[in-house]
């Protein structure tokens, strides 16, 4: 059956051109089995450069490439592209002009190359971070909200959160009677713990934790992927939550200062009048024409971030009404208790005797405050005794901390600062994830673990299609698929204290999975290592509450002589799984009153987090885990590796290449009937003769049907 080949191309993805071709081209489509390195090269069918004829209605739809005169309407040199096979779209992506020929000063031909939309998602994401995903997903990090997401789950903007039950700088205990008393970090439940000393849990050394699935879901969103995630509807996957251990808890936006009160001018009002704007929280000032000194005093009440040895930073940044330009800022320290400061105003900023501005706050954590008290100082030269050198409003003190918004903690820019590429490709390799094309038609994406490539009647089934006709037999290459003598499964080298204390005890990493026991002296090593990380579930001591170390190995500082505290572990993408609440016995945890006054509440409720999934008891380790004399053998290389390596390590399976001429309608994928989709696909079993294979690698002439398989018997 002849086959016939076209191209379109468009510059606008609106019209597109039927490009001309030369006859006796060739347009070889190469797809493979993942590269566990570059999720780009998972299962992305693009081409070998070609040949195009430079003719004139080419020269026109590849925007006349090469002629440096004309103005160009793409810069990048890629186009939209459609591969037609007898009438049938097979494939869709970009068609990148690499060079052309000149012949006598004349375009003679064009080099170019097919890549589907996929294989250019890594230049789209670029270097982003997922802490970068979104800036909209606010959370109230007051002591009342934390205390309550320590025992209950809540959702913003769709995103699942709840806070667990580790500390990020210091070893929690829990000790009855006598043993109690000396012991500075005792969280036990006593009334009469100060809610600002180390008896308490505080809301400084907590995280938030979000669930895995909104992250994916926001980088669906920003970058316009179309993924289905059969994974995503099983609880390995649903109840999946990741650590918000990021440098940046608080908002990274500053937040306008909120006037509510008006300034009262009265001490003596002749040096300068204050008026608060409260339709846009502007304020206005208005000097005597001596005043040459001007300050902007605050006082915050009752400040919360913390405990008595937190402190957080303020920046005050000054912004002018007119122009909405900031024109000074200050760092201010604040911590627990009252923070009286005052900033210069300079003078010079002032248009003539007057000045309009507006106030912004952006915290280096969250923090609030019962009240604020805001006054204007006037000061001018000493001229006489009895005139006044020195005038202030009176403090008018507003109930804004709520209004301001400063104790906002951001659920997404506080996550570690991880690029969305490696995210990406920790997720696929710690589920042994594959990306599928759903249909040339369409840009779906599908990510399909082993188990779901084998479920029967899904659109994405693996199927058997027998090839046996269109094989040549006479000459089959074959040899052993198995290089390695080495075989690791990790996730990332942790710097948790817990983590570096089991690696010195058995001289393995928690989780982690090698054969042989003794490495090779030569090693050619099959590695599967992600960015994750996996924490060991601690008691607190005295109890049978877990809990996990959020800090480092580093040696801790000694904070008044007696207070032993560790550095937070910042930046490790850490991984956990919610296992609900459960009933405890009481611990001191921060909280406010009704009338927003720092408190001690009992917490008989926590959210329990761990490595393993409480629903099926699958692990997120390699390794089989033993948690308190419970093996937990369902790991990620039983579930979703041991069949693959199980293979490799099969001395009588090969690697076998066979040159075929596949008919034309086993080059494009024909999904009238979706459940059986007609055509080659990656995931079908091959069979050849009475041999069903695995396909490794594919070489598809789209032009001639030519093809070369690499597959793997069974």
């Amino acid at each position: 059956m002849t086959i016939i080949t076209e191209i379109y191309v468009s510059i606008d993805n609106l019209t597109f051109t039927k490009l001309d071709l030369y006859k006796d081209e060739s347009i070889s489509l190469k797809l493979s089995k993942k590269d566990l390195q570059d999720i780009t090269k998972v299962f992305a069918p693009f081409s070998q450069n070609f040949s195009i004829p430079a003719t004139d209605k080419n020269k026109k739809a590849l925007d006349f490439f090469g002629n440096t005169e004309l103005q160009k309407n793409i810069t990048d040199n890629k186009l939209k592209c459609k591969i037609y096979t007898n009438g049938i779209l097979n494939q869709q992506g970009i068609l990148k002009i690499e060079g052309v020929k000149y012949k006598n000063d004349k375009a003679d031909s064009f080099t170019a190359s097919f890549n589907t939309e996929f294989l250019s998602l890594k230049d789209r994401i670029g270097d982003d971070t997922i802490s970068n995903l979104s800036n909209n997903n606010e959370v109230s990090w007051k002591p009342d909200n934390v205390y309550n997401r320590l025992k209950s789950t809540s959702i913003v903007n769709g995103i699942r959160y709840y806070i667990p039950l580790w500390s990020n700088n210091r070893v929690w205990t829990r000790v009855e009677g006598e043993d109690s008393v000396n012991n500075i970090d005792n969280i036990i439940y006593n009334a009469s713990n100060n809610p600002n000393k180390d008896r308490v849990i505080n809301i400084d050394e907590l995280r938030p934790s979000i669930d895995v699935v909104s992250i994916i879901n926001l980088i669906k969103t920003k970058y316009n992927l179309n993924i289905d995630i059969p994974l995503a509807t099983k609880d390995e996957l649903k109840e999946l939550f990741v650590w918000c251990n990021g440098n940046n808890l608080a908002s990274l936006q500053s937040k306008k200062l909120i006037i509510n009160k008006q300034f009262v001018n009265d001490k003596p009002i002749d040096l300068g009048k204050a008026v608060a704007n409260f339709t846009d929280s502007s304020v206005k000032i208005t000097k005597n024409a001596s005043v040459n000194f001007c300050e902007f005093g605050i006082k915050l009440k009752d400040v919360v971030c913390g405990d008595e040895n937190s402190t957080a930073t303020i920046t005050v940044d000054f912004v002018r009404k007119s122009d909405n330009i900031s024109i000074i800022s200050y760092d201010i320290e604040v911590k627990n208790g009252d923070n009286d400061f005052r900033p210069d105003i300079p003078i010079v900023f002032f248009d003539g005797d007057e000045f309009e501005f507006y106030v912004y706050f952006r915290v280096s954590k969250p923090i609030f405050w019962k009240s604020m008290d805001t006054r204007i100082f006037y000061r001018r030269p000493f001229s006489n005794p009895s005139t006044p050198t020195t005038a202030t409003s009176s403090y008018t003190n507003s109930i804004n901390s709520d209004a301001t918004g400063c104790h906002l903690a951001n659920l997404i820019t506080s996550l570690p600062n991880v690029k969305v590429i490696d995210f990406l490709t920790s997720f696929l390799k710690t589920f042994n994830l594959s990306i599928y094309d759903s249909s040339p038609s369409d840009e779906n994406l599908l990510f399909l673990s082993p188990d779901d490539i084998s479920t029967p009647n899904k659109i994405y089934s693996k199927l058997e299609s027998d090839y046996t006709l269109y094989a040549d037999k006479k000459e089959v290459p074959k040899s052993v698929n198995n290089p390695y003598n080495y075989y690791n499964f990790k996730h990332k080298t942790s710097n948790y204290r817990s983590n570096r204390d089991f690696k010195k005890q058995f001289n393995v990493e928690y989780g982690q999975i090698y054969y042989p026991l003794v490495k090779p002296t030569k090693p050619n090593e099959f590695k599967v290592e992600t960015e994750f990380s996996i924490v060991p579930p601690i008691y607190i001591n005295g109890s049978q509450i877990y809990t996990s170390y959020g800090f480092t190995s580093e040696n801790p500082s000694i904070v008044d002589n007696d207070k032993v505290r560790y550095s937070p572990n910042l930046d490790e993408l850490t991984l956990m799984y919610y296992h609900g609440a459960e009933t405890i016995p009481a611990l001191s945890c921060q909280n406010v009153s009704s009338s927003d006054v720092l408190i001690n509440s009992s917490l008989t409720q926590y959210i329990k987090s761990m490595p393993y999934c409480k629903q099926n008891n699958n692990s997120l380790a390699f390794s089989v885990l033993r948690i308190e004399n419970v093996d937990y053998i369902k790991n990620l290389y039983s579930l979703y590796y041991s069949k693959f390596i199980g293979r490799l390590l099969n001395i009588n399976a090969l690697s076998q290449i066979y040159t075929l001429n596949l008919p034309s309608n086993e080059i494009y994928i024909n999904d009238a009937e979706p459940l059986r989709p007609k055509g080659f696909r990656l995931q079908n079993d091959i069979v050849i003769g009475e041999t069903r294979f695995e396909t490794l690698e594919a070489n598809i002439d789209v032009t001639t049907g030519k093809t070369k398989l690499t597959l793997l018997n069974y």
